[in-house]
């Protein structure tokens, strides 16, 4: 049986919270049911998550590989990754706001 695990946004994860999809809706349960069909046996986690930055990867890459010690990892690699940073005038006396799009590099990661 091979463990496996998707990481990504919302597009991994199936859709927006407010919606409720299957496992097979996503596409990781696409990628399950495409490999039992190929007879390969498979337990696929859907570590997907809406509003989800690439900067969380590696936390839930360690995360999901001490608890479950998976075989591989498929990241969703998105190819704009968008930071907004804002601080309260409360803090600094000026209210400040901050939007940064930058191009995220694409990462392969084995176990």
């Amino acid at each position: 049986m091979k463990k496996i695990v998707c990481l990504g946004t919302s597009h991994t994860y199936g859709g927006a919270e407010e919606y409720d999809y299957t496992f097979y809706e996503g596409w990781p349960g696409q990628l399950s049911k495409y490999l039992e069909e190929q007879g390969i046996e498979n337990y696929t986690y859907n570590g997907g998550e809406s509003s989800f930055s690439s900067y969380f990867y590696p936390t839930k890459i360690i995360n999901f590989y001490n608890e479950y010690k998976p075989d591989m990892f498929v990241i969703e690699v998105p190819d704009i990754d968008k930071v907004d940073v804002e601080i309260s005038s409360a803090i600094t006396g000026t209210y400040i706001t901050v939007s940064y799009t930058h191009l995220t590099l694409p990462t392969i990661c084995s176990v």
